[in-house]
């Protein structure tokens, strides 16, 4: 089964997503608190100079994304 996400102004199809099983979303699940954990344990300055990085990134590409 796959799920659709769809502009509801226009009913557009903006893209189609394939439905995860029990064990796919487990291992996402873990990954992802692993990695909170990680983040947990980086100080704020060095949280801020990724979070700057970022930023710059999608100011970059921010044309890339739009619709």
């Amino acid at each position: 089964m796959s799920l659709e996400s769809k502009n509801p102004a226009t009913d557009e199809l903006l893209q189609t997503y394939t439905e995860m099983n029990n064990q796919e979303v487990d291992e996402i699940i873990n990954c992802v608190e692993d990695d909170f954990h990680t983040w947990h344990k980086t100080s704020f300055t060095d949280r801020a100079k990724l979070m700057r990085s970022a930023a710059t990134l999608l100011k970059i590409k921010k044309k890339n994304w739009q619709i």
